[in-house]
């Protein structure tokens, strides 16, 4: 997918150097390069520039949303004149999908609002 989103852009005459892909990956390990590699490909990989979401550093607090929760994300998405998201809506064990909206919260958000969101947050 993220291939033909790439096609897009450049025919929309955005160029690479202003492209950032941003690793989701909420308060999970943060992605390297060997990571980014295999998730992104080796040519995509070498033409743009991939960096791991950190959920301790560079947030942003926007405000409280549904809930009371403190939404606070990536710094460099909230920031972006432009932002796509891409990834799958997949079944999981515990929350039932994954996935989604969840790209923001929790994928580029910082660990207090992870935090508050899985922990003080009552479920319906």
């Amino acid at each position: 997918m993220l291939t033909f989103v790439l096609e897009e852009l450049r025919i929309a005459e955005i160029r690479n150097e202003d492209i950032t892909i941003i690793g989701a990956i909420a308060a999970h390990r943060m992605m390297n390069k060997d990571d980014f590699k295999i998730k992104v490909g080796n040519n995509i990989f070498s033409k743009i520039v991939s960096i791991s979401h950190n959920p301790f550093e560079g947030n942003k607090f926007i405000g409280k949303i549904l809930r009371g929760t403190p939404l606070s994300i990536n710094k460099k998405v909230y920031n972006s004149k432009i932002k796509i998201g891409i990834g799958g809506i997949v079944p999981h064990g515990f929350v039932g999908f994954g996935g989604g909206g969840k790209l923001i919260l929790p994928g580029i958000s910082a660990y207090s609002t992870i935090e508050y969101n899985h922990t003080k947050t009552e479920r319906a």
